[in-house]
């Protein structure tokens, strides 16, 4: 992730950069363009000065110096060659010259249609122009070439061929080329930690100083004070930032109302759940004739062995509401089975166990944890730790702890209460008796965690006597 200052400084390095070589390259073909025309100016003017030299050299009648004169000019404006090419009319009027040489194709076109040719030839380490300048015969300058010459006015006299060097252009140009791309470094540099510190202080910091002080406002309630940002663009958004604020504010408000209203209704739907369970708990003791007392004691009784076995404050109150239900499953026995005062046949022991397969049934398919675990003790609380019991024969571990705790509760309750069949057995019975289904029907540490609290349960079942 990219910070601002690093994109923007890329962003601006890219376009000085740009702008950089534009320059540049504007620079250099300007430059030198200037230079050549600064030398064909200069040739020019040669030319001139050699037309004027020469025509006086002519009327003096000193023409054998010519040859001294060109190369005075030529040494002293640093010209590296000069060359005079007659045309046919100067020789057909003074005869060959004694130094001929071959005419050059631009100097046949120049003595053709009067017009300067000039030619810039570069290498990697020279430069020179080659300047191809006519003399025209004029009766209107002061050399009044016609004097001497036998021609018309116009005619092409010659041709001065101008050889000037342009490597002192040339190192120029690459002076001032330099001297430009060093200008503009020094430019980009200074631009890009101007702009690094106008972004830092009017974006970046206040940016960062945005985001700081929106968590303790969120947090505190209070608004972003604006002295620290100095844009208009900022400005709007802290404005922006402390309505966002007020509004997550008074949403959290209405937020904590409604938390409050739904922890409220939870309680409530736990608490009517949990007295509907004990309701229907209750009638169920009540259709085999057993007190509602009974389903209390087994609760509380329960909920104390949790707690000593280890259990949370939570999950040993979820088997005490769940243990409840332990035998809801007997709804659906007949009443000639269930309220039998005398033993019961195979057949009708068989339609009483089923008691605990039908209780799962009823409660299996809702979704509420302690109908769950309702569903659970329903279907193992009379299943042995031997493996014995019923309806499926499960021993051991594959017994849930839930029916495993609730089973000897239920068991120890039924023992020390009155029944129509039978009388309360002493409560030091009954703890014997559990002691000896220790490993058998019941889980030898449950049954010495009962052996261990027995005052305590003992409490219970005088609390709640029926």
């Amino acid at each position: 992730m990219q910070s601002i200052k690093s994109i923007v400084t890329k962003r601006f390095g890219i376009i000085f950069a740009l702008l950089s070589f534009i320059v540049i390259i504007t620079v250099t073909f300007g430059f030198r363009q200037l230079s050549i025309d600064n030398a064909k100016d200069k040739a020019t003017a040669m030319a001139e000065v050699i037309k004027a030299g020469l025509t006086a050299h002519m009327k003096s009648g000193i023409m054998d110096n010519r040859d001294y004169f060109l190369n005075e000019i030529k040494s002293t404006y640093n010209i590296n060659n000069i060359d005079i090419v007659r045309s046919s009319h100067v020789n057909k009027q003074y005869g060959l010259s004694t130094i001929e040489k071959e005419i050059t194709e631009n100097s046949h076109s120049v003595l053709a249609n009067g017009k300067a040719i000039f030619n810039v030839m570069e290498t990697m380490n020279n430069a020179s122009l080659k300047a191809y300048i006519p003399y025209i015969a004029s009766s209107t300058s002061t050399l009044n070439c016609l004097e001497c010459h036998k021609v018309s006015e116009g005619t092409v006299l010659g041709v001065v061929e101008i050889d000037i060097n342009l490597s002192q252009y040339k190192n120029l140009s690459m002076l001032y080329i330099v001297t430009i791309i060093l200008f503009l470094v020094v430019f980009i540099i200074f631009a890009l930690l101007k702009s690094i510190k106008t972004i830092n202080d009017y974006i970046v910091k206040p940016l960062e100083i945005l985001i700081d002080r929106f968590g303790h406002s969120l947090m505190h309630h209070t608004k972003i004070d604006t002295n620290h940002f100095k844009t208009k663009e900022l400005l709007q958004t802290v404005e922006d930032v402390n309505k966002l604020i007020e509004h997550i504010h008074t949403k959290n408000q209405e937020l904590e109302i409604k938390n409050i209203e739904l922890k409220d209704l939870n309680i409530e739907i736990e608490e009517t759940l949990k007295e509907t369970l004990h309701s229907i708990g209750m009638i169920a003791e009540h259709r085999s004739k057993e007190t509602a007392n009974h389903v209390k004691r087994v609760g509380r009784i329960s909920k104390l062995i949790a707690l000593k076995l280890g259990f949370s404050e939570d999950e040993s109150e979820l088997i005490y509401i769940a243990s409840q239900l332990h035998d809801i499953g007997k709804i659906a026995i007949e009443d000639e089975i269930l309220l039998k005062n005398g033993k019961l046949t195979p057949e009708e022991y068989a339609k009483v166990q089923f008691h605990a397969q039908i209780g799962y049934e009823m409660l299996r398919y809702s979704k509420r944890k302690i109908l769950q675990a309702s569903s659970i003790i329903a279907l193992e609380h009379h299943e042995k730790y031997d493996g014995s019991g019923y309806p499926s024969g499960k021993g051991g571990d594959a017994i849930h702890i839930y029916a495993k705790i609730v089973a000897i509760c239920d068991v120890l309750d039924a023992l020390n209460s009155k029944r129509c069949y039978k009388d309360a057995w002493p409560f030091e019975d009954v703890i014997a008796y559990l002691q000896e289904q220790s490993g058998l029907h019941f889980d030898p540490k449950i049954v010495d965690t009962v052996v261990k609290h027995k005052d305590e349960i003992y409490d219970i079942l005088v609390e709640l006597k029926d």
